[in-house]
């Protein structure tokens, strides 16, 4: 989707800042393919989930971050898209290693299942604290399936003798199926993608912002390697802007979230900025749009 692919190209033109890696612009039927779809009414909703990724603690919604509310899977993800430092980071290992094991059995159970993950591969070390993970997770989760009833199968006979009645059912208590992640999803598609777009596009702002104000002399680039890592970085920008704000339903929230997740850049946001440097006009900006 064309959101992932702005963040992707985010993250490689930044990177080109101190590696000089090459920069890779997406056609538009790449574009075309990466679309996401939601209304205005569901952007609305989905700045709930936004606004708790960027004021809640991170520890508050890990906590709480499990199949009974994947709203906190969602919200722990996108703050985690917004440059927030992972709660599990600085956890112990034995903590870290039976947080891992309790939705390891969850994670097998999707990675399986007819509705994949579809490019996206996990280190299971590290997936604690990728943003992909909780968000992807959290989409999927359905409403909890109903318990089968017990089954009144016959009678028998208990160790003292006296007649008892015997019951069965269907499936046992802790059957993996109760996860039910295919469908009745908790969370309605729609708005998890505005507010995933709305984190992205302001973590992409962000960082291309910078990136555009960066000192030559700060990176490890050639001049002319430096010259395109800038129109890059500008284009990123503004069409960053255009997706964010009906994303983030106003300029107002999305230029929040941006400023927020500006405060997060970690290594780039230590670069000195070059004082004549100029950011791209944002009047006027044009980008790709999204389907209703």
């Amino acid at each position: 989707m064309i959101i992932r692919t702005l963040l992707a190209s985010a993250v490689v033109a930044a990177t080109a800042l101190s590696l000089a890696a090459p920069l890779h612009a997406e056609t538009r039927s790449q574009a075309m393919r990466r679309k996401e779809v939601f209304t205005d009414q569901d952007a609305e909703k989905g700045q709930a989930h936004v606004k708790a990724a960027m004021t809640v603690p991170m520890e508050t919604l890990l906590a709480k971050a499990d199949i009974q509310h994947p709203q906190n899977m969602l919200q722990y993800g996108l703050g985690l898209y917004l440059g927030r430092p992972s709660a599990t980071a600085s956890m112990p290992q034995g903590e870290k290693e039976k947080l891992k094991a309790a939705y390891r059995a969850l994670l097998d159970q999707y990675l399986t299942s007819s509705d994949k993950f579809g490019n996206v591969t996990f280190d299971e070390d590290a997936m604690l604290d990728n943003g992909d993970f909780w968000v992807y997770l959290a989409q999927h989760i359905g409403r909890p399936k109903e318990r089968q009833p017990l089954n009144h199968v016959g009678t028998g006979v208990d160790s003292t003798g006296a007649a008892t009645n015997i019951f069965m059912v269907d499936r046992m208590e802790n059957d993996a199926d109760d996860y039910n992640l295919v469908t009745e999803p908790i969370i309605r598609r729609q708005v998890a993608n505005a507010a995933i777009t709305c984190t992205t596009t302001a973590r992409s702002f962000a960082r291309m912002k910078k990136a555009q104000t960066v000192a030559l002399a700060e990176t490890k680039l050639t001049p002319e390697k430096y010259a395109e890592m800038r129109v890059t970085a500008a284009r990123i920008y503004r069409t960053s802007y255009v997706l964010g704000v009906r994303a983030c339903v106003t300029e107002a929230n999305f230029m929040a979230a941006a400023d927020f997740a500006g405060q997060n850049l970690g290594t780039l946001g230590t670069l000195k900025d070059d004082p004549a440097a100029q950011l791209a006009n944002l009047d006027g900006a044009d980008a790709p749009q999204l389907e209703e």
